[in-house]
């Protein structure tokens, strides 16, 4: 085949490639382009350049101006672009819809690289309308004017608008079997669709498994695909696994070469540094990462990166005005709505958005508005690196946060953020008497089940609820020590209450704010004996009352008082709930019969138990 139409079936390299004698020289010029061979693309083009035709000319200026953006030389990119636009005006010059099209094409791409998206949708627009005009036009053509158009109103902030266009763009090249472009096209729109969906988990799945089927030989896609998993999962608190998906996919990311795509590296090694608590090595980091980019045109990279600096700048209490101020000057350059979404956080202001464009950056606006269904809705997709600045937890900390209302635990550490939502209210009111002291088994008894300790009856009770948070602590169970003393945490793990009506009743500066710092108690004489003088601890919170009654319990008829289900038992339930035999469960609940502290009701298979407090 000829230059022209290895060009427009999406071959370049075979393009590039093509006979000396080829007369689309223009098109060859584009190949040589298109697959980084910059330099053999110039040298042809100061050779054939006055043989070209006007058409020929313009196509040859468009790959020309997009050789010079690509090796970052902007000033002689523009002059391509200005001369197609220039000649196309001249009277005397009636260019064909193709030649039209390159010229708006050009401007467009150019104007989209400096992150001036509303003239670029405008030049997209006018190179769209004269590829119309022809019913012969290529459709590679067609599906990269709807490429670029789909990019421009993500950036504006029409999402779903952005996506259908992109979506028409890669249905036209699976019809024309354009397999490298509709590739490419099919990793942004699996990229668009991640970053503005509110359930991450699903998303990665997403791009893990398109990553597995990628046939572009484009690594800057690839690269693109690992950036992204990498994003997503340190928006849903996995910083670990994080760390090591990032690391094990260097060599994709680095094979590239590209400046924009290990600005994104650095950036995210910076928030990671920063999730840890490591706020000097992720400034250090974060300026690596914006040095490295163009102000002219790197724009929608390096806002994210100031932002992240000022978050750590405030949290040390570190001046942070000349940076707020430059982060001004250049946002005035961008329109990108998106960019200016987070910034705005960033200094507790509003930025008017199409609800339900961008359904994650709705969810955390709304949190920044103490929604407490957000919230409901982080802890069910499990979207908890939401939680570190929402609760004002200290990055780096080892913090446990306990929600009482709801009876969900999460913990923080530099590792990452995960949660448990099955406490009970005696585990709840226990960690309370754990949190900043010693606790003997004499004072949990007394405070948690108002007894007098005896060691026969209570030290299996003891055990269990020592074992059950420990299991629920799951990899963190080490930071729930024991001495002959009692029990107590780490010196360095904190313990933090509250509850979604707190959240509700607080007021934005006090949860939000980014000069507040979260206070936590430290621990005094971690190891004190605690004696029969010692402060009684909230006795109104003690679930089971005195009396002779319930002398004598077990520890799992004492736990399932404290705790009495909803609904009527049967034997299996409670035989299920704590994994003993049918008969042993027929023990128990008999013996609650007996003191009256359960009803039974019904007769065989029907027969059913209510646990009486």
């Amino acid at each position: 085949m000829s230059a022209k139409a290895n060009y427009f079936s999406g071959l370049y390299l075979d393009a590039a490639e093509a006979d000396r004698h080829d007369r689309n020289k223009a098109f060859i010029i584009g190949g040589l382009v298109f697959t980084g061979q910059h330099q053999r693309a110039r040298l042809l083009y100061k050779q054939v350049s006055k043989t070209l035709t006007q058409d020929e000319q313009t196509i040859a200026n468009f790959h020309m101006g997009v050789s010079h953006v690509r090796t970052s030389e902007y000033v002689m990119a523009n002059k391509y672009f200005i001369g197609n636009l220039q000649a196309l005006r001249k009277r005397q010059y009636k260019a064909k819809p193709i030649a039209a099209f390159f010229t708006y094409q050009g401007l467009a791409f150019y104007r989209y690289f400096f992150s001036r998206h509303k003239k670029s949708q405008k030049w997209a627009d006018l190179g769209y309308a004269e590829l119309l005009k022809d019913h012969k036009t290529p459709p590679l053509l067609l599906a990269l004017s709807l490429d670029i158009q789909g990019h421009n109103l993500i950036q504006l902030g029409r999402i779903h608008l952005g996506l259908k266009l992109l979506t028409k763009a890669l249905n036209i090249c699976k019809k024309h079997d354009l397999k490298n472009l509709g590739s490419d096209i099919e990793v942004s729109i699996y990229i668009y669709r991640s970053e503005f969906n509110d359930d991450p988990k699903i998303q990665i799945a997403n791009l893990k498994e398109l990553y597995k089927k990628h046939e572009s030989s484009n690594d800057y896609a690839l690269s693109a695909l690992v950036l992204q998993v990498g994003k997503l999962l340190i928006i849903l608190g996995q910083f670990k696994e994080a760390n090591e998906f990032i690391t094990a996919n260097y060599e994709v990311i680095y094979k590239n070469e590209n400046k924009r795509n290990i600005a994104i590296l650095n950036t995210l090694i910076s928030q990671l540094l920063y999730k840890k608590g490591q706020f000097l090595e992720a400034l250090a980091v974060a300026k690596i990462a914006r040095q490295n980019l163009n102000e002219l045109i790197d724009i929608s990279l390096i806002l994210p990166i100031l932002a992240l600096e000022i978050k750590i700048l405030k949290l040390m209490h570190k001046d942070t005005s000349p940076l707020i101020k430059y982060s001004d000057a250049l946002a005035q350059k961008s329109d990108r709505l998106l960019n200016l979404k987070i910034f705005n956080r960033i200094k507790n202001l509003a930025t008017p958005a199409l609800i339900g464009e961008d359904k994650l950056g709705d969810l955390v606006d709304r949190l920044h508005t103490h929604d407490t269904d957000a919230l409901e809705y982080i802890f069910k997709h499990e979207i908890l690196g939401l939680l570190t600045s929402y609760f004002k937890i200290p990055p780096g900390s080892k913090t446990i946060l306990i929600l009482e209302d709801k009876k969900h635990l999460v913990l923080f550490d530099t590792e990452g953020i995960s949660q448990s939502s099955k406490l009970t209210r005696t585990q709840i009111l226990c960690l309370k008497h754990l949190h900043n002291q010693v606790c003997s088994k004499e004072f949990l008894i007394a405070k948690i089940w108002g007894y007098e300790y005896d060691s026969l009856r209570h030290d299996s009770l003891i055990y269990t609820i020592i074992a059950r948070l420990k299991k629920i602590l799951g990899a963190k169970k080490y930071w729930l020590l024991s001495e002959e003393n009692g029990y107590f945490f780490r010196e360095d793990v904190h313990i933090l209450f509250t509850s979604t009506k707190n959240l509700k009743a607080t007021s934005k500066v006090n949860i939000l704010s980014d000069d507040t710092d979260l206070k936590f108690t430290s621990k005094k004489n971690q190891l004190k004996t605690i004696n029969s003088s010692s402060k009684d601890l909230r006795n109104k919170e003690i679930i089971l009352t005195q009396g002779e009654a319930k002398e004598g319990l077990n520890y799992r008829q004492i736990e399932i008082l404290a705790n009495p289900p909803e609904n009527p038992l049967s034997v299996s339930d409670y035989s299920q709930l704590w994994q003993v035999t049918r008969m042993t469960a027929l023990r128990d609940l008999a013996a609650m019969c007996a003191k009256g502290l359960a009803i039974k009701t019904g007769q065989g298979k029907a027969t059913r138990y209510y646990i009486q407090v």
